[in-house]
């Protein structure tokens, strides 16, 4: 049986699956069961035929606009409007195309040999394309947000490329400030995520023990957070709609939530070191950070402002009214400037009490008292984090606010031999998040934002999508 692929918006609100030649969106509501808002057949019923499969779906925040490859060859990207059921445009690659992902003002393709980007026009226009190869991994900017930044990883093992590409929805071209090179970890980047503003970029290797938040502007760490202690297989992180938190999701069958939007940027970037022996935290000034452009090397510390007197939103004005009015939005309620120098899109979410203390091992064996931050909303340090000079980095590290552990077999203690794909985001701007599995399950957990801790499951189903001609597919309550 074919496996379901999952991808969420930028939202955090919708889900878009595919299976064979066929997508359904579902909404994911924080306090009902998914519902079905549309599905098409790109191909006949039952298992796709080659040429007929459906991959690399994106959508475009809660619009009718999609994307997804169709063909064998994996070589055209078609944008379809789902409400008036045609196609609004296609794109023929060179090469295969692994990810895409939809802004308002742009279509951003990863292909096997290059990173390409058009503007979203029934015909679209090249605006960017920078040579690549065998790169896997795309995260963009969301369309809201002034600055159009996308983090790809690089051949190079453990390194990141933080690209500015503001400048192409005006015209102009990228400038050599406008690429960096990042020396994310000591092993390979598996898996990559931009905050929705495109100020923060957030990396984890295939060790999977802790996640590395960047300043986009600059390349400098901001953050270092511990998944944990054992080598796991990260399968997704998202941040969430507003920024302020991250889910990571493993195969270890476990989801943790970082808080990620307190108050107050570190004046100097970290220096924890958890990558592996000898690592340092970078600087802007550091030789591990570099700008990219025919191989020049970063000049200075900071890198010169863009000319920004044109916003993301002026780029889409080549957006014919047709796909401008598909793509259109609900209202939303402002958020703190993207250009601020503490790089938070919002204050923390409520005051009170921070999380509970908890145990967990360190490496020694040894039980270590986790204590919660001085508020609500903020990770978990140890009692003996002052000590991290005189420790090992692992002391100092911050754990996940809050954790769920998903159950894939009848005791979630013991996950299966082999997890299947799993993607895990915060529900909008709620206190809960979704699991889906490639299997058709479906989870949602709540948290308590306020005390963190264990999340609590709150729902459970199961995607039912028959072959039939003209099967609908069903959420069924588990």
């Amino acid at each position: 049986m074919e496996s379901f692929r999952f991808v969420v918006n930028q939202d955090n609100d919708c889900v878009c699956v595919s299976r064979g030649s066929r997508l359904a969106v579902f909404s994911t509501p924080a306090h009902a069961a998914p519902r079905l808002k549309s599905h098409i057949a790109v191909g006949p019923a039952g298992p796709a035929a080659p040429g007929n499969e459906v991959h690399a779906p994106a959508m475009l925040h809660k619009s009718n606009i999609l994307a997804f490859v169709v063909g064998a060859k994996r070589k055209k990207l078609r944008v379809y409007d789902d409400l008036k059921s045609r196609t609004v445009c296609e794109l023929d690659f060179e090469y295969p195309i692994a990810r895409t992902v939809l802004r308002r003002d742009a279509i951003v393709t990863l292909t096997t040999h290059a990173l390409c980007v058009y503007s979203l026009a029934p015909a679209p226009s090249k605006l960017f394309e920078l040579p690549l190869a065998a790169s896997t991994l795309l995260a963009v900017s969301s369309s809201r947000a002034a600055r159009f930044v996308v983090a790809t990883e690089t051949q190079q093992r453990g390194h990141l490329q933080i690209l500015d590409l503001t400048p192409t929805l005006v015209g102009r071209a990228v400038p050599s400030q406008g690429i960096l090179i990042v020396k994310a970890h000591d092993s390979t980047v598996r898996a990559i995520a931009v905050s929705p503003d495109g100020s923060l970029v957030a990396s984890a290797s295939d060790r999977g023990t802790l996640i590395r938040i960047w300043d986009a502007a600059t390349g400098a760490q901001w953050r270092e957070l511990r998944r944990g202690v054992d080598t796991a297989a990260i399968h997704a992180i998202t941040f969430s709609a507003d920024g302020t938190r991250l889910v990571v999701v493993s195969d270890k069958a476990t989801v943790h939530v970082f808080h990620v939007g307190a108050a107050g940027m570190p004046a100097s970037p970290t220096t924890s070191g958890g990558g592996g022996a000898g690592w340092t935290g970078l600087s802007p000034t550091s030789p591990s950070v570099s700008a990219a452009a025919g191989g020049a090397a970063r000049a200075g510390g900071g890198r010169p402002s863009l000319d920004r007197s044109s916003s993301s939103s002026s780029g889409s004005s080549s957006v014919a009214t047709t796909v401008a009015a598909a793509a259109a939005q609900r209202p939303v309620s402002p958020s703190s400037s993207s250009t601020s120098s503490s790089y938070v899109t919002s204050p923390a979410v409520g005051v009170g009490a921070g999380p509970p203390r908890s145990t967990t091992s360190n490496p020694a064996g040894l039980s270590t008292t986790l204590a919660p931050g001085p508020g609500a909303g903020t990770n978990t340090r140890s009692h003996l984090a002052f000590l991290t000079p005189l420790l090992p980095a692992y002391f100092g590290s911050e754990w996940s606010f809050s954790s769920c552990k998903i159950p894939l077999t009848d005791d979630p203690s013991r996950p299966p031999p082999t997890v299947p794909p799993l993607l895990a985001w915060q529900v909008a701007d709620s206190d809960k998040v979704m699991v889906t599995c490639a299997d058709g399950r479906v989870w949602r957990f709540a948290f308590d934002r306020r005390r963190g801790g264990d999340g609590i499951l709150d729902g459970v189903w199961r995607l039912a999508w028959g072959d039939g001609e003209g099967e609908v597919p069903v959420m069924e309550d588990l």
